[in-house]
């Protein structure tokens, strides 16, 4: 076993450059834009400015306020914080709880209306996603292992459309040839469908990340599994906004009901009626835990199945939000988890496991934002 304990996790002070930019630069801008968008006037609007000028200033990061129903987990989760500064704390939980406080100054609560709605909407809506989930599903292939290889690779790429993420949204989803610097679908399928059956329970957890196209994704593959393959799907999902786009139970209700493609929308309504499709939210997901935690507090749901960790901050999640050495085996840092793995990630931070220093040499030359900007991806999958 190796010992990791010398690494820890990713500060939002200068020790971290991205980090720092994110909660300094990035993080403000999030909080115009809702004001912006909502038109929030009063007492909303001047606890959102408050909230934004105390990042950038490096204000004490305050407690969450009592008009939340997670209000007590989420101030015991505070406690270890709560002399912390936004550009002096672990970047986890300084984010994470940011995105909480968002919520409750925006009255979020109360009045029921997601802050970030209009934008998750916008995609979802465009022509662009229409036209882009019918390319995918118009072009899988006849077999039905080629087109979960297919559908992996659609998930991927699709999580660089993130609109928290400008960088990764300009890309889009394509890519050259060596952006996917791990591809280990092939070990997956073996594993899944060993001898065209279920090798385990027959029920595939997808730990999700952006509505929009990724989520579009997403449920492709869903369909595809529970179709196909005849399993069950349970999507893990935010109890609450989150992080801009992150999927929700409601965008997952609304993104399937106006799915383009009939066919997979049909699928997909008749296996939540059959109880084939499960729409699962949880504060967890909205929490600073990291993933060792959560593996062992949800050990009952997680137990016989097989588990996909989707994005960059179910990784960081998943790594404690740590810098390990490149090479670091990834299985030797996710050695918690009960059960078969497979993360799907592009590449918006500095954590990154189980890719060659060879190749992390190359593209610190070739490209020193490589890590942060979500051109690159891995598919990495661990058992």
């Amino acid at each position: 076993m190796m010992d990791l304990s010398q690494y820890k996790p990713i500060r939002t002070d200068s020790s971290n450059q991205f980090a720092h930019h994110t909660m300094k630069d990035r993080v403000p801008q999030i909080v115009d834009d809702v004001i912006e968008r909502n038109n929030f006037k009063g007492q909303t609007k001047a606890m959102l400015q408050q909230l934004r000028d105390s990042l950038p200033n490096n204000g004490l990061i305050p407690p969450s306020l009592s008009n939340a129903p997670n209000w007590l987990e989420s101030n015991a989760s505070y406690q270890p914080y709560k002399s912390d500064t936004w550009l002096n704390s672990e970047w986890f939980f300084a984010e994470t709880h940011f995105f909480n406080l968002l919520l409750q100054h925006s009255n979020y609560w109360s009045t029921g209306i997601d802050p970030f709605v209009l934008m998750k909407r916008q995609e979802i809506q465009s022509d662009t996603l229409r036209e882009k989930i019918l390319t995918v599903a118009e072009s899988l292939s006849d077999k039905r292992e080629e087109r979960l290889a297919q559908l992996l690779e659609a998930s991927l790429w699709g999580n660089r459309v993130d609109l928290s993420h400008a960088l990764a949204m300009k890309l889009g989803d394509a890519q050259d040839a060596d952006d996917l610097l791990v591809d280990e679908r092939l070990q997956f399928v073996k594993v899944l469908y060993h001898d065209n059956a279920p090798a385990y329970d027959s029920t595939v957890i997808i730990i999700t990340d952006n509505a929009g196209t990724e989520l579009a994704m997403d449920l492709l593959l869903a369909a595809h599994l529970i179709e196909d393959w005849k399993y069950r799907v349970l999507l893990n999902v935010k109890m609450q906004p989150t992080y801009v786009s992150d999927a929700t139970a409601d965008d997952v209700r609304y993104q399937i009901e106006v799915f383009p493609a009939k066919r997979t929308r049909e699928i997909l309504v008749s296996a939540i009626h059959d109880w084939n499709l499960m729409i699962a939210p949880d504060f967890v997901w909205n929490s600073s835990h990291f993933m060792r935690d959560i593996a062992t507090t949800h050990s009952h749901t997680l137990h016989g199945s097989t588990v996909i960790v989707k994005g960059d901050a179910n990784y960081r999640r998943a790594v404690n939000d740590t810098i390990y050495p490149v090479d670091t085996p990834l299985s030797a840092v996710v050695d918690y988890m009960p059960v078969s793995t497979l993360f799907l990630r592009t590449l918006k931070s500095d954590p990154l496991c189980g890719v060659a220093q060879s190749v992390a040499d190359k593209l610190d030359t070739k490209d020193p934002e490589w890590r942060v900007n979500g051109k690159r991806g891995v598919i990495q999958f661990v058992t």
